[in-house]
């Protein structure tokens, strides 16, 4: 889960007293923190439900957690008192989480925490700050225990075994890897787009080697290739498909060679996505992709948005076969091959442009209709 994720589950928890109304007051808290003695002056025992602690990611299972609140100190203000007696104490800085903030309506949260780490043994302080309208406290979390319980300093994530998704693969996938997620999105007519996401053991250079000689002989064009210390980055086309392959090395967080593939393909629908009424004819078999209807001051202005998999040069010559037969005259056309522009008027109160455009994957034809009192 990541940070803002996390601190927007705490903001709505919080904002709506889910964690205030369920904590109390404890009177079996005191005392030591486990690693360092003293506690943040006027510091009252606290408890909160031990979910709480997983929403934001704290530890709670083989470590001590224990929770305070005060009133009184802002967060920056307890972090730094505790950053300074753990340095003192021989404790190792690891972590620094922002004091971020987040208000709506006359409720703000704030969010802040600090990562130490001695031999073995980590303890992380977090704390945040609820301000309403006539009250303002601060609460803090300490928790102590091994360092492999803390986020981010447990074993890194390994190879699964075998797929933990499925789904229709755009591409051939590297030999040997498994696929880890899969999701497929067409909520954009004109775009289906696939990310698909595999792991392999293999080297990410071997990796990177292999999609461009594999892609380039199956007829993709590698059009931008680089590289850092996480990884390689490959971006290849082939006509209305594009893809995106980045490639990451192993981390500190994963054993193994990571392989994110953005699969796209550009083109019309089958069917119309929108509808209303069309002040002239269509170019046949086109589908209407998008409409507006408006009127101010007495004018009508209708905008109309359909593809083709004609031509630009089949589309124009079609309509200015076919607009005087229903009433239209021609007034100009003008543009290059790729982008035509018609216009025709019927008696003095109504115009008509088209654009005719040539897409990658289909002919776009935009028409504008204006009729004035």
């Amino acid at each position: 889960m990541n940070r803002e994720i996390k601190f927007l589950s705490l903001f709505v928890m919080l904002a709506f007293g889910a964690v205030l109304i369920s904590g109390c007051l404890g009177d079996n808290n005191n005392g030591s923190t486990g690693g360092t003695s003293d506690l943040y002056p006027g510091s009252q025992s606290y408890s909160f439900p031990a979910g709480y602690y997983s929403v934001m990611d704290i530890p709670s299972e083989g470590v001590t957690v224990k929770a305070y609140k005060t009133s009184g100190a802002d967060i920056q203000t307890i972090l730094s008192w505790y950053e300074n007696k753990m340095n003192s104490s021989g404790w190792e800085f690891q972590e620094k989480y922002p004091v971020t903030t987040v208000s709506a309506s006359s409720t703000s949260v704030s969010f802040g925490g600090v990562l130490f780490k001695k031999g073995d043994t980590g303890e992380g302080i977090w704390a945040w700050r609820q301000s309403s309208a006539g009250s303002s406290e601060t609460f803090y979390v300490i928790a102590t225990g091994p360092w492999s319980k803390f986020s981010g300093s447990g074993e890194a994530d390994q190879l699964p075994s075998s797929d933990q998704a499925q789904g229709d693969e755009p591409i051939q996938r590297y030999p040997g890897s498994v696929m880890t997620s899969y999701e497929k999105d067409v909520s954009d007519p004109l775009y289906e787009k696939i990310y698909v996401d595999y792991g392999t053991s293999d080297g990410a250079s071997a990796v990177a080697d292999w999609y461009k000689q594999q892609l380039q002989s199956n007829g993709w064009t590698l059009d931008e290739e680089s590289s850092d210390d996480t990884g390689y980055s490959l971006s290849f086309s082939k006509g209305v498909e594009d893809l995106q392959i980045s490639v990451f090395k192993p981390s500190e967080t994963t054993a193994y060679t990571e392989i994110d593939i953005l699969y796209t393909k550009e083109g019309l629908p089958d069917t119309d996505q929108t509808a209303g009424y069309e002040p002239a004819s269509r170019y046949p078999g086109s589908v209407m992709l998008e409409y507006q209807n408006e009127s101010y001051g007495g004018v009508i202005a209708i905008s109309i948005t359909y593809g083709t998999s004609a031509g630009v040069s089949d589309v124009v010559n079609w309509y200015n076969s076919n607009m005087p037969g229903d009433g239209w005259t021609s007034v100009s056309t003008s543009g290059s091959p790729d982008d035509r522009t018609l216009v025709f008027s019927k008696a003095s109160s109504t115009m008509l442009t088209i654009e005719v455009i040539q897409k990658t994957a289909y002919t776009e034809i935009d028409v504008s209709y204006w009729v004035s009192p």
